[in-house]
């Protein structure tokens, strides 16, 4: 039992780390292919998609294994600072991610959507084959800077996870 809730902890935070490691990547990267709004959309969506099917389950399984594991390993948690101090840094990535980086995609996707609407053909035309909105590539150097913070958290965790120092 133990080994199984390892491995579906550590495979939780591995899919929590590439997803948002790969979405970060594809927004930089649809931002400097000749800032085209087509690309950027289509990777809006997949971000969103991501998110969904990977980033959310493995939230879950992450966070719901990592307490099993605590519980069958018997961890006196007054004495495990290294447990709290991960547990906060989850909750700060979580606030980040719920709070800062899903709105912002959504923002970002609703304002290329209503740019593509206005070009008309919804998604052919001047709108489509324009520039990107500089509003919404100022949100998307928010969602890399902000995604770049919680990864550090994420990799705070790892680090706590791995050392259990006393403190």
């Amino acid at each position: 039992m133990r080994q199984a809730l390892v491995f579906l902890h550590v495979a939780g935070g591995v899919l929590l780390i590439g997803e948002l490691l790969f979405a970060s990547l594809w927004l930089r990267s649809a931002m400097s292919r000749g800032g085209s709004p087509a690309i950027l959309r289509y990777t809006l969506a997949t971000m969103t998609w991501t998110s969904k099917s990977v980033a959310l389950p493995a939230i879950l399984v992450n966070l719901i294994a990592g307490l099993a594991l605590l519980h069958f390993a018997g961890v006196h948690l007054g004495g495990a600072i290294w447990v709290w101090l991960s547990l906060a840094l989850y909750v700060v990535l979580s606030g980040l991610w719920h709070g800062v980086l899903i709105p912002t995609r959504k923002r970002m996707l609703a304002r290329m959507e209503e740019a593509a609407g206005s070009a008309g053909g919804g998604g052919t035309g001047a709108g489509a084959a324009g520039a990107i909105p500089e509003e919404t590539l100022a949100m998307a150097r928010r969602w890399i800077s902000v995604s770049g913070a919680v990864l550090a958290l994420l990799f705070a965790i790892l680090l706590l996870m791995t050392w259990k120092p006393a403190l």
